[in-house]
């Protein structure tokens, strides 16, 4: 029973250095958000009426592909610098803006 134990032990110990990430940071985390600094901020991604408003605030231009719950692609746009409506039906959809991804529900 104890070696069973053991086993399992060294099972799950193999397992989570496999797949789980080891993070070291030798720096101060001030420098790590410096570090960071280019990274682009989301799109926001809300609801006006029924349509679906994407605000975006870098210079970029992304894709927009919004899926019904059925995983069927409704609409893919093309969203540019600024406020992109996109016109839907009522209903339970996923918006996703690059990898970014929001579940909405057009009343």
């Amino acid at each position: 029973m104890n070696r069973n134990i053991n086993i399992l032990s060294a099972i799950a110990l193999f397992i989570c250095m496999a797949f789980c990430p080891l993070i070291v940071s030798a720096s101060p985390v001030e420098d790590a958000v410096e570090m960071n600094a280019d990274i682009v901020p989301e799109p926001q991604i809300k609801i006006v009426g029924q349509q679906v408003e994407i605000e975006i605030s870098d210079d970029d231009s992304h894709q927009v592909v919004v899926y019904a719950l059925t995983g069927q692609i409704v609409k893919n746009v093309t969203a540019e610098h600024g406020q992109t409506l996109i016109d839907l039906p009522r209903g339970y959809y996923i918006v996703k803006v690059d990898k970014a991804a929001k579940r909405v529900i057009v009343k």
